[in-house]
């Protein structure tokens, strides 16, 4: 792996785990471990909704610090 992309991941774990314990665990399970909505509101006891709603509060999360 270069310098730039082991920097670049630094960074994107650092943004990544700087989210609020409830928005981290639904998108470590939605994108990193790939889990359905389903799966992962069954693995974490809420409803498929609220992994929806968490996800999507993640990636805004995301995309803010990234525009900022």
């Amino acid at each position: 792996m270069t310098d730039s992309r082991l920097r670049e991941t630094s960074v994107d774990a650092r943004m990544f785990s700087a989210l609020p314990a409830e928005l981290y665990q639904v998108l470590y399970l939605r994108v990193v471990r790939r889990l359905t909505v389903h799966e992962a509101a069954h693995q974490l006891r809420i409803t498929p909704n609220a992994v929806r709603v968490r996800q999507h509060r993640a990636m805004e999360a995301l995309r803010r610090h990234t525009a900022a």
